[in-house]
Parts: C-alpha cells; sequence; structure tokens
C-alpha cells in the first residue's frame, strides 16, 4: 500500500504484514506510521511428528573457515562467536502461549513470573532464549514447534568475539609455555602420589563418547559412576533415574510420571521439576528433561558383551543414598514373554520400589540394562523364584524408534542381539501360538443397531506397552449374510470413522464378554496366566446405518489399526411395526445346567472348574506357608527378609484377587457349590 510522508510528503510503497507498527522514509528518515494489522486468526492445533534437529546450513566458521562445532559458544581459532538466540514469530493456537511460557518457566528456575513472560509475547516477534549453542538452538526450536509455537533461529552477536593475543613473540609463547610447564610438573606429582597410595589403575577402554564416559575408577567396581544417579520420587514412593546427557537429559521409569505430564527429581540437594519428552511404553522408560546442567552423564554400553556369571553392579537407593551393589548374571539373552530380557540371580539388593529404574554397570562403569518392568507387567515374575528381570540398554539407543533418539543419532543395531530377540519371539509364539496371532491381528466387534444408526464397540487385544497404531480410519463394511467379511465390494457400503487413541478405555478381563469371539486355544492362554501383562482395550462408535439394511439381516465387518481384522458381527433385524428402535444382541443363550458353560475362559465342564478351584487353592496353601516362613526370619532379624516378605505378600494378595474373581465367574454362571472345593 502506498502512503504519505508526514515530514517530506514522499510517496512509499509498504508491504502490510502482522506486527509491523511503522517504517522509516527513504528521504528523511522519519518513522510512517502504517497501523496495526489484525493477528492472524487462530488454527486448530496439528500434531507435529517427532523429527531429528535440522542441520545448520553452514558448516565452517564465517570469519576463518575452520569447521565448527555444534556445542561450542566459539571458534577454537579465531575466537568468533557462534552463539545462537531463538525467537517467537507466532502461535497455531491460543493455547501455544501459555505453553511457551510454560517451557520457559520450567527450563530456567530464574525466570521472571509467568504475568510477565506473557505480556512479553503479547507483541511479536520476540526473543525468548539468546546465548546458546547451535546444538541447544536447534533442540529448542524442535521442543517449541512441537507445542504450536512459530519459532525464528538467528546468529546472536551479543557476544563480540574476543581480543586477538598481542605484544612480541616472547610474550606471545609464554601464554603456551607457563601454563604447560605447571601442568606437566602437576601430572608428574600426581603419577608419582598414585602409584605410592593406591597402586597402578586399569581401566577398561570405552567406545562411549567423550562427554559420556564415566571417570575412571578400579577394577573391582566402578563406585564413582554412583554421581550420574538421581532419585524421582512420586508421593512416598522412591525410583532411581540416571544421566545420560550433562544438558540435563535423565532416563527415569514412567511409573513415577504424575498426572501433569512430568516428574519430580532430587538433584544436588533440590527437587526439581522435569519434563517428560519422549517414552518407551515396551521398557517402561521415559526421556525427561530437568532445567539445568548436570555435572556427571553415564556411557551406556552393549549388553552382546555381558555372559553368564560375570560380575555387574546394580546402582541403587539406600535411604535416599546411592550405592553400588554386585549381581550376578544367570543369562544375558532370557526370555520374559515375547520380550528379550537380562536375567539376575534374585538378592534383597534388587527387589523394592527403590530399585525401579536402577542402571546395571558393567566392570568398566557402562549401563548394560535397566532394572524396570515394561509398561503392564510386574516388577518381579511371580513363577520365577530365583530370577529378577532388567531391560537391555541397546533397545534403548538402537533403531530409528529408540528413546534416545531425541537428543542423539541412533546406534547400529547389534547383529548379535537381533538373533536374540528374533529366537525370543519364536519362542513366544510357539508356546501359544493362537494368542500372538490373536495380539497381531484380531480386531473385536459388538454392538447393536437402530432405524437410523448402530452403535459399535471395537476391541483390540493388546500386551503390555505394544503400540496401537490409529493413524488411519478404522473401515466399516456392512455386507449381506451371504458375504465374507473380506469382501472388497460389501452391498450395504462402507463408512470410515477416525477414532483416536484417546477413545480406547482398558477393561477389566471378566467383564469382557467381546473376548468369547476368540478361539477356545487363544481364550485358555489368556486365561491360564502364563503370558503376563494382557490387556483388552475397547472403544465405542456411533455410526450412520445405511438405508438399504432396513428390516433386513445383514453384517457388519471391520478392519484397521495396522492390518487387524474382525470376524463380523450378524445383525439380524426384523421390521418394527410402530417404527420405534430396534434391537440385537450378539451374546449366546446360556445352556442348560447339565451342559458346559460357555465363559469368558471357555467352554468348561463340571471337572474342569473343580480342577481349577483346587489348583488355586494349592498356590494359596503354599504361598501362606511361604508367608508365614519369611515372618519367622524377619522375627529373628535376618538381613534381607523384610524386602523378601514384602514381595510375597503382594504375590499372596493376587492370588486372593484370583480366587474372588473366580468365585465370582463361579456365581454367575451358576456353578454348583460341590465343585468349588
Amino acid at each position: 500500500m502506498l502512503l504519505t510522508c508526514n515530514a517530506c510528503g514522499a510517496r512509499v510503497d509498504v508491504v502490510a504484514r502482522h506486527g509491523l507498527s511503522g517504517t522509516l522514509c527513504p528521504e528523511c528518515n522519519e518513522v510512517i506510521a502504517t497501523g496495526r494489522t489484525p493477528a492472524p486468526e487462530p488454527q486448530k492445533a496439528v500434531a507435529r511428528p517427532a523429527r531429528a534437529p535440522r542441520v545448520e546450513s553452514r558448516a565452517e566458521c564465517r570469519a576463518c573457515g575452520a569447521p565448527r562445532d555444534r556445542d561450542a559458544r566459539r571458534c577454537g581459532r579465531c575466537r568468533e562467536s557462534w552463539l545462537y538466540r531463538v525467537g517467537a514469530l507466532g502461535f497455531d493456537t491460543p493455547r501455544a502461549r501459555g505453553s511457551l511460557v510454560e517451557w520457559i518457566v520450567h527450563r530456567d528456575p530464574k525466570a521472571p513470573k509467568a504475568e510477565k513472560l506473557d505480556a512479553r509475547f503479547a507483541r511479536l516477534p520476540a526473543i525468548i532464549l539468546g546465548g546458546l549453542t547451535e546444538n541447544q538452538a536447534l533442540r529448542a526450536r524442535h521442543e517449541l514447534e512441537n507445542v504450536g509455537v512459530q519459532v525464528t533461529l538467528e546468529e546472536d552477536d551479543a557476544a563480540p568475539p574476543l581480543p586477538a593475543l598481542g605484544g612480541s613473540r616472547v610474550g606471545v609463547w609464554a601464554w603456551f609455555a607457563v601454563p604447560a610447564t605447571l601442568l606437566f610438573a602437576g601430572g608428574l606429582w600426581l603419577m608419582w602420589d598414585t602409584e605410592k597410595s593406591v597402586g597402578r589403575r586399569r581401566v577398561a577402554p570405552s567406545t562411549a563418547p567423550p562427554s559420556m564416559v564415566p571417570a575412571k575408577s578400579g577394577a573391582d567396581a566402578p563406585s564413582d559412576v554412583l554421581a550420574g544417579l538421581v532419585e524421582v520420587h512420586l508421593g512416598a514412593r522412591v525410583g532411581v533415574g540416571f544421566v545420560v546427557d550433562r544438558d540435563g537429559w535423565v532416563v527415569a521409569p514412567l511409573a513415577f510420571l504424575d498426572g501433569v505430564g512430568g516428574a519430580t527429581m532430587r538433584v544436588a540437594g533440590q527437587d526439581v521439576r522435569a519434563t517428560l519428552s519422549r517414552r518407551d511404553d515396551a521398557a517402561g522408560l521415559g526421556l525427561f528433561k530437568v532445567p539445568m546442567v548436570l555435572p556427571y552423564a553415564l556411557g551406556l554400553g552393549d549388553l552382546t558383551t555381558v555372559g553368564a556369571s560375570d560380575p555387574t553392579y546394580v546402582g541403587r537407593l539406600s535411604s535416599g543414598v546411592p550405592e553400588l551393589r554386585p549381581a550376578t548374571v544367570l543369562r544375558p539373552d532370557a526370555r520374559r514373554g515375547d520380550l528379550l530380557v537380562l536375567a539376575l540371580e534374585r538378592t534383597a539388593a534388587l527387589l523394592g520400589d527403590e530399585v525401579l529404574g536402577a542402571p546395571l554397570f558393567n566392570p568398566a562403569g557402562l549401563v548394560v540394562a535397566v532394572r524396570t518392568a515394561p509398561s503392564g507387567m510386574a516388577l518381579d515374575p511371580p513363577n520365577e523364584s530365583r530370577v529378577v528381570h532388567a531391560w537391555p540398554v541397546n533397545l534403548l539407543v538402537e533403531g530409528p524408534q529408540a528413546l534416545l533418539t531425541e537428543i542423539r543419532a541412533p546406534r547400529a543395531s547389534t547383529p548379535k542381539l537381533l538373533e536374540w530377540q528374533a529366537r525370543v519371539r519364536a519362542d513366544a509364539r510357539a508356546e501359544h501360538p493362537e494368542l500372538h496371532a490373536v495380539l497381531e491381528g484380531a480386531l473385536l466387534l459388538e454392538g447393536t443397531c437402530e432405524v437410523q444408526r448402530c452403535r459399535v464397540r471395537l476391541g483390540v487385544p493388546l500386551r503390555g506397552g505394544m503400540p496401537l497404531d490409529t493413524s488411519s480410519p478404522v473401515e466399516l463394511t456392512f455386507l449381506s449374510p451371504e458375504q465374507d467379511v473380506d469382501d472388497r465390494n460389501p452391498r450395504y457400503g462402507r463408512a470410515l470413522v477416525a477414532v483416536d487413541a484417546a477413545a480406547f478405555k482398558d477393561t477389566l478381563f471378566p467383564d469382557a464378554t467381546m473376548l468369547s469371539q476368540l478361539s477356545l486355544g487363544a481364550r485358555r492362554s489368556w486365561a491360564s496366566g502364563e503370558v503376563d501383562g494382557l490387556r483388552l482395550v475397547v472403544a465405542e462408535l456411533t455410526v450412520a446405518r445405511p438405508t438399504a439394511t432396513r428390516a433386513r439381516t445383514f453384517r457388519i465387518g471391520a478392519s484397521g489399526f495396522g492390518g487387524r481384522r474382525a470376524t463380523g458381527l450378524l445383525i439380524d433385524l426384523e421390521a418394527a411395526p410402530s417404527g420405534g428402535p430396534q434391537a440385537a444382541s450378539s451374546a449366546p443363550p446360556i445352556p442348560p445346567l447339565g451342559e458346559p458353560r460357555l465363559t469368558a475362559y471357555g467352554p468348561f465342564t463340571g471337572s474342569e472348574w473343580q480342577g481349577r478351584f483346587r489348583n488355586l487353592a494349592g498356590e494359596l496353601g503354599k504361598q501362606i506357608e511361604k508367608v508365614r516362613g519369611l515372618e519367622a526370619r524377619k522375627s529373628a532379624g535376618e538381613s534381607g527378609a523384610d524386602a523378601l516378605l514384602l514381595l510375597e505378600l503382594q504375590q499372596l494378595e493376587r492370588l486372593r484377587t484370583r480366587h474372588a474373581e473366580l468365585e465370582r465367574d463361579a456365581s454367575t454362571f451358576r456353578v454348583p457349590d460341590e465343585l468349588r472345593r
């Protein structure tokens, strides 16, 4: 638009844009007011996929051409400033502005109050942070774009280059010669003192990056790696986290995640707020960010270098104080269900909440495993009394979906570890083939239909932290009874329904009547308890009923969630004379008392019901005797009996809960009392 300068009368062509309130006249340098343009309409928030930080285009120093270090603050050759600053250009949604203020408050303990920060971003563009290295600026841009902030990244010229060294050639050499002489003399004295007091130390070579290598230690136990442990607490519960990057990145159990998406950690004697950046439900671990620079980071090793009977050391908390305790490896390639785990000999040092998230070190001081439980599973398997498990650290750093890809490039997959995982999955499938087929491809379907709409419940069987792909919509097909559910030309049409992952809710197994749609073998494997962490998530949908299905019998099919398919739901309706709502039930009739009861566990006969009660009663009796023995050992003051007693009491409570559920099912299906003994 053309504007007239009030001082000299010149006509100036100005491009109006949001945030521009004036421009300078090219003739007299006076300010020409342009007026504020209205802010853009807020747009609907779009979930951005996680992506790696973008690489800066300049690979060399602009002053001297030396190669750039993305973590350096100045050029090592010419001392040119390499700092960056991050600014805000706009917000995708009104809520993004509040998220930006919260992000700054959590990152910087010395930040101004939230009201002042909010006022700072009332007028854009505005500077968010300055004085950052390139990696810090890229990481900040990545985090802010994920919460809906439009970010600019530019060089920060506030720190000028240092002056060059002047004076004579002798003076220049003095700057290097004097410190070098002092360092050489100090090194000779330290070497003589070390040889005299503690002897020669030997440290195994490390393949970790220089910033991640732990401090040197003795060959017997890497005691100084305790500086890389932090305390994580949620109420009265206390666990362990460990530092993987000095820039404030900590790996901690998801069990300590609070209701607002973060965790409380105790670092250097003070409680700090840590925000969750990335999560791995399969491992039960999360990558957290604390708003401070940490003095020490642990190195991450390779589980495949550990053999049976090799010594390892668990970094745990004892009354809030970190300590190292020895642990013995039984098998590095053990199996728990269909997961690869490290099997350790069960000791009191490996039990209790205080070891949840604790790292296990090899003698070189590198982390090889983490003592944690995958989502939906217990920390200790109740059926293996002398074994406890830990999660391989390789799975946190190898592959494009690994937990630590948020802060570093993924490590190449270890061929030996891939071989172990393939064997574990093959063994698990061979043990329960029908159940694994259900977990990988089954979609359960039940519901009712009225005149104009159908209410459908979708059930997905999962195990532990198994992910559910909801990126594509669910396809519902309306077929004639003669058509197969896989027919791509449904007679009455199809409907696409987008289902968010938040719509799925966990359902208790005894109340999940739709599990009766599974095969008998799959139901028996599910009910046996041999595979832990099984869960059924259910979502409810409402779709329009096709007009062509009125007063007809038809079938509903469903497919989606990464190739899952349903066997189909038959709706048998007849025209209602009044035109009111019609409904159909897919529940089978209950057989007479003399026949096998069709339950969620399968069609059990009377002898099978009686066998289930007897087996459970036997397990309860053995567990009660075990608890009594541990109570006697605790009364005698035996070391470690407290932790073992707590674990066995938890198992006793689980068995009593199973007995109560079995009694409830027996009452539901009218099992005679003489079969419950």
